[in-house]
C-alpha cells in the first residue's frame, strides 16, 4: 500500500517484482560513504600492515568461517600473508571463528580485531593490499564501499551487489568457491601492477557514492512521485 518503494540494488528490486509488487512504485536508490572523511583520514607510522582485511558482522551469512579456508589456501603460497578480520558477533560465533583459525595453524596469520573505531578502520585499509568480500548474502556492501574509498581492490562472491552496484575495482568468484577466491588473492597480492591498476578502478567508483551524491538521488525520487501529486 505504500506509495513508494525504495530498495538498495537491482536484485532486490527484481525479488518484489516476482512478487507482484507494482513496477511504478520501486526505485533504486543506494547507500553512500562519507569520502571527504574518509580521504582525508592519514594513517599513523605504527599502524600495522595487512595484506588483506575483511570487515562486517560476524556471522555465518558473512562468510566467516570461509576467511579460514580462503586464508589457509593464500599462506600456502604466500607464507607471511596476514589477514585482519574486523567487527563483531555472538561470543559463540567469534569463539568457534578462533578455534578454526587455531586448527588450521593460522594464529600468526589471521588477527580477529574486533570493533574498531572509524579513522582506525581506515588507517588500516590505507595500508594494506586487498579487501575480502565474503558475504553470502548483502543488500549494498557498505564496506566494499569503504575499502575502494581507501584504495583496496576486492575479491567477493558473485551474490549481484558487486555487479550490480559497483561495476569496476572488483573480482568476483562463484559463491562458496574458495579456491577460486584464494587464487584470486594470490594473484593480486604477486602481481602489484594488477593491484595498483584495479586500485585505481575502485577508487574511480567510490568517489560516486559519496553520501552527497546519494542525497541528491534521494531527493530527485522523492520529487519525482510525490511533486506532481502537489500540483
Amino acid at each position: 500500500r505504500a506509495d513508494l518503494i525504495i530498495v538498495l540494488n537491482t536484485p532486490l528490486k527484481q525479488e518484489l517484482l516476482k512478487h507482484n509488487f507494482p513496477e511504478s512504485k520501486i526505485e533504486i536508490v543506494g547507500a553512500g560513504i562519507n569520502l571527504k572523511s574518509i580521504i582525508s583520514s592519514k594513517y599513523p607510522k605504527y599502524t600495522r600492515n595487512y595484506s588483506g582485511i575483511f570487515l562486517g558482522r560476524l556471522h555465518p551469512a558473512k562468510g566467516i568461517y570461509d576467511l579460514v579456508s580462503i586464508w589457509k589456501k593464500v599462506v600456502l603460497q604466500i607464507p607471511d600473508a596476514t589477514l585482519a578480520i574486523i567487527g563483531s558477533g555472538e561470543p559463540a560465533v567469534v569463539r568457534q571463528l578462533r578455534l578454526e583459525i587455531e586448527a588450521a595453524n593460522l594464529s600468526n596469520n589471521i588477527s580477529i580485531l574486533g570493533v574498531l573505531a572509524d579513522h582506525e578502520v581506515y588507517h588500516l585499509m590505507k595500508k594494506a593490499k586487498i579487501f575480502l568480500f565474503t558475504d553470502h548474502e548483502s543488500g549494498w556492501g557498505l564496506a566494499v564501499a569503504e575499502a575502494m574509498a581507501n584504495g583496496l581492490p576486492v575479491v567477493g562472491y558473485s551474490i549481484g551487489v558487486l555487479e550490480t552496484i559497483y561495476k569496476d575495482g572488483f573480482r568476483v568468484v562463484p559463491l562458496g568457491n574458495t579456491v577460486r577466491f584464494a587464487n584470486e588473492v594470490v594473484e593480486l597480492l604477486t602481481h602489484k601492477h594488477e593491484q595498483q591498476t584495479l586500485a585505481k578502478r575502485a577508487r574511480k567508483i567510490a568517489r560516486s557514492l559519496d553520501w552527497k551524491l546519494t542525497t541528491v538521488a534521494f531527493n530527485q525520487t522523492l520529487m519525482k512521485h510525490f511533486i506532481p501529486r502537489l500540483l
